[in-house]
Parts: C-alpha cells; structure tokens; sequence
C-alpha cells in the first residue's frame, strides 16, 4: 500500500513537470520562433540633430559637436538627458520592412519630364545620367581666371607672390538634372534670393524673399509647381520652416500611413514666388517582410544632449547593405527643442537591436 502512495506522489510531481516543462517550451518557442526566419537588417546611417533653427555662430559650433554623440546606431544606445514632453505614438507590434529600387530613367522618359520643366532640345548624358541645361549653369560655364596683382605678401617663411584667384560667371540660366538612382534636382539661377549676411557671432533672424508674404503662399506656390510637374505625391505631410531670404519647403510622402523620410521632397520658393530649386528622389517600393518594433522604454534609450522631445512619430528611412540593396525600415522621428530653444530632428531604428547588423561601408581608393 505504501509503495502505491509513493508511485502515486511521483508520478504527481512528474507529471507537474512536464507540464511546467512544456509551458515553458511554449512560451521560448514563442519568444523566440520569428528569429530565424527574418535576416538581419543593415543599421542606419549615423545621423545628429538637424532642421530648422535660429542660428549663431557658437550655436552651429555646438551643434556639430552634439551631432558627433546623439545618437549612435548599431551601437548600445546609452540615456543621457532629455524630457519627453508629447504622447508616444500607438505601437503595433510588428511593422513592415521595404525594400526599394530607384525609378530609372531612359532617354525618352527623361525628355518626357524635362518637358514638364520647359526645356527643349537634347540632354548631356553621361553613364547613365541626364543633364538639361539653358543658359548659363555650372555644367555649361566655366571659370574665367582673374589676373593677378603684381604684389607679394612677406610670411614668416619669406616672400611668396600671390595667387591669381578665379571667378565664376554670373549663372542666370536653368539645370534639370536626373540620376540613374532616381535623384531629380532643378534650379533656376535667375531667381533672386536674398543673401544672409552676419558679423562675427551675429543671430542669423529669419526673413522674407520679396513678395512673398506668408507660409500660406509659399505653400501654395510648392503645391501648384509639384502638382503642374506630376511630382505631387498622393499622400504626404508639409514641414515649413523659417525663411531665411528664402522658404525651403518639405513635402514628405506617406506610405501606407507613415513618413518616408528618404523621399523627402523639397522646393525653394525665392523672390517673387519664383521657384528657385527642387530636389526629390523617386523609388519603388516592395514588401520585404515584418519586423518586431521597440516599444517605448527601448526607443527612448537615446544619447541626446539636453533636448525636449516634443513630437514622437513613426516613419521609414533607408539604409544600404553591403551588395547595395536598398531597405527602407521603421524609425522612430524625434523632433522639439535643446536648451537653447532651437529646433531639431533626429530618428532612431524603430525595428528591435537584435534585428539589426552594422555595415560598415566600404572604403573610398583614391589614387
């Protein structure tokens, strides 16, 4: 009878065991199931605090010294000093990694868009890039040497004559340029913008170009230049910063809901409305795969320097592999104010660490 009461007892807590054996084989499973199945992703490229700011001397001095620390990818990400002072945006649990490839274009399709622009007339085109130009521009103008003064300036090494410095002509013409990476780039060199001009450790204060009296306007202007040119994407957000002689409008185009912060087009509005500049880059994109996202004890492991978060949000940047496969992945878009009260903007990977692999790039030969 006894050594039934024993089999019994032990054959309880055997089986007590297995179960607590299983459950947690279940839950391991759980935690772990996706790793294999998902290949590493190439980090982000380092990136400091950036945008719009009132700006001094010594303020862009400490800015390139923050933006040296704040913040690192692929490396632990260490808390320093910040306040967060928004909402934290509702996190999925999984979001959608991309992988894209720049929109290429032919002879035919470039002349096509030229068109749009107004140029006529055949591009200068060199390995694969497309080049419109009229009247005078960088590409077509070349640099007349002013001659030097017959005088001589006594160092302490002794006397060395000096150097016949070289000027460049007036540009007054316009530049469509369009790479085979799918970066398109116009400017019109005839638009007057108005020069920032400071002394010694001068505020640089944001001002107007002439005849345009509001971000409305600007806005309005950018819109209708984009939509006349096929370039107005579907879905985008606007960022207007201060003027400063001119406006320098963002237009960032949305996919599927969120930023895509690599595509970021923007339009410089000049002197009477004109538009000065634009620049873009168009891509195609595809689905790669879902990724596990960091939640908000994680993401806000940022290195910063004394800076007040006062906007969170969730967009997509790219990044590179070593083959030069492009993948546009989740990142997290901090932007506020550091302790100065000048305007900043950084991201940080949004897809979790251990999904990520640093790469390093690979290294420029110069002869």
């Amino acid at each position: 009878m006894k050594t039934k009461w024993l089999a019994f007892i032990f054959g309880g807590i055997a089986t007590i065991l297995l179960i607590v054996c299983i459950i947690l084989g279940i839950a391991l499973y759980q935690k772990y199931k996706e790793k294999p199945s998902l290949p590493k992703l190439p980090t982000l490229t380092s990136q400091g605090p950036q945008g719009p700011t009132k700006t001094t001397q010594e303020t862009l001095r400490r800015k390139e010294e923050s933006a040296k620390i704040a913040p690192y990818f692929g490396a632990p990400l260490v808390n320093y000093t910040y306040k967060l002072v928004s909402e934290f945006p509702s996190l999925p649990s999984k979001l959608m990694v991309y992988q894209s490839t720049p929109e290429t274009f032919d002879l035919n399709s470039a002349k096509e868009l030229a068109a749009k622009f107004n140029f006529k007339g055949e591009p200068q085109i060199s390995d694969g890039n497309f080049t419109f130009s009229e009247g005078t521009t960088p590409s077509t103008t070349t640099m007349k040497e002013v001659p030097a003064k017959e005088t001589k300036e006594t160092g302490a090494m002794g006397e060395e004559p000096s150097v016949a410095p070289q000027e460049p002509e007036k540009f007054t013409g316009r530049e469509l340029s369009i790479t085979k990476d799918g970066y398109i780039n116009y400017q019109n060199y005839a638009v007057g913008r108005k020069e920032v001009v400071t002394y010694g450790g001068e505020e640089v204060k944001p001002f107007l170009p002439e005849g345009v009296e509001s971000k409305d306007k600007a806005k309005e202007l950018a819109l209708n230049f984009l939509r006349d040119k096929g370039l107005l994407p579907e879905n985008y957000d606007v960022e207007i910063p201060e003027p400063y002689g001119s406006y320098f409008l963002n237009f960032y185009p949305k996919h599927k809901g969120y930023k895509i912060q690599t595509a970021t087009i923007t339009v410089e509005v000049g002197n009477e409305g004109k538009i000065a500049s634009c620049s873009l880059r168009k891509v195609k994109i595809e689905d790669f795969g879902e990724y596990p996202i960091k939640g908000k004890e994680e993401a806000l492991k940022i290195e910063t320097v004394e800076y007040k978060i006062e906007k969170v949000e969730l967009g997509y940047s790219a990044s590179w592999d070593k083959e030069g496969k492009e993948y546009l992945q989740p990142v997290y878009i901090f932007s506020g104010k550091d302790s100065e009260g000048n305007d900043f903007r950084f991201e940080i990977p949004a897809v979790k660490s251990e999904f990520l692999e640093p790469i390093q790039p690979v290294p420029l030969i110069r002869e």
